[in-house]
């Protein structure tokens, strides 16, 4: 007689029921233990304040979270992806720099920098990305290249065109007050103040507001940034890796 049925040998295995089956996919995704630790960290935190729960807390621990958040996303993809990028944080503050050396140098508008920026970001992930496919480096090293090569960029860069690495009279650019309004914007949120912080790498923010510019008392001898929409996520715009 013939059949397709292979033979078992020993004793069969018990059927799992469902909710083991549940259990073991939900312990197989790797964003479990991220929620976990989220939700216990909460939970311990909660218990010493009850008031972390609030609002204005929320608000706070969020507004402080964004500008690390909004790089966080980039570099999640990668991860997701198998990929590094050791240069997200360099680039963040290189963007920056060419904002505030377009504005206080070169005589540019805030608008017209901040483009220029946004566009020398995503050239810096172009590149990276190219470099990974094309050589097939890992992403690892050729991150840590272009680190090391816009850190030392950046400062040989600014002080040959500044003569420091501070850059002051960035009030007084064309469309300064109106880049302020939209990156200083500042949002009540029950009892807490909720900002919207958009500032590059190495922009001073107001103690008592997130802004994009210098705190009041030093504006005139800012850091090297200007109100930069962190245009930094330099996430590989090549999408041959992904």
């Amino acid at each position: 007689m013939i059949t397709d049925r292979i033979p078992s040998f020993g004793t069969a295995q018990p059927a799992m029921s469902r909710s083991r089956r549940l259990a073991g996919r939900a312990l197989a995704r790797p964003s479990l233990p991220a929620l976990a630790g989220l939700v216990l960290v909460v939970v311990v935190f909660a218990v010493q304040d009850f008031d972390l729960l609030s609002w204005g807390s929320l608000a706070t621990v969020l507004d402080a979270a964004a500008l690390l958040g909004i790089g966080g996303v980039a570099v999640a993809l990668l991860l997701i992806a198998g990929q590094f990028d050791l240069s997200i944080g360099v680039v963040a503050v290189a963007s920056s720099l060419v904002t505030a050396l377009l504005i206080g140098n070169a005589g540019w508008g805030v608008w017209p920098a901040l483009l220029a920026s946004l566009a020398a970001a995503l050239a810096i992930g172009l590149i990276n990305g190219f470099l990974v496919v094309s050589t097939g480096l890992p992403s690892f090293l050729v991150t840590l290249a272009t680190f090391l090569i816009l850190q030392g960029t950046s400062l040989a860069g600014t002080n040959a065109l500044a003569g420091s690495t501070r850059v002051g009279g960035l009030e007084d650019a064309a469309g300064w007050s109106s880049a302020a309004a939209l990156f200083d914007a500042t949002h009540q949120v029950g009892e807490g103040c909720s900002g919207c912080r958009c500032c590059g790498g190495s922009v001073s923010r107001r103690s008592a507001r997130g802004c994009c510019g210098a705190p009041a008392s030093a504006t005139r001898s800012s850091p090297a940034a200007g109100p930069d929409g962190r245009p930094a996520n330099s996430v590989y715009p090549c999408a041959g890796r992904r």
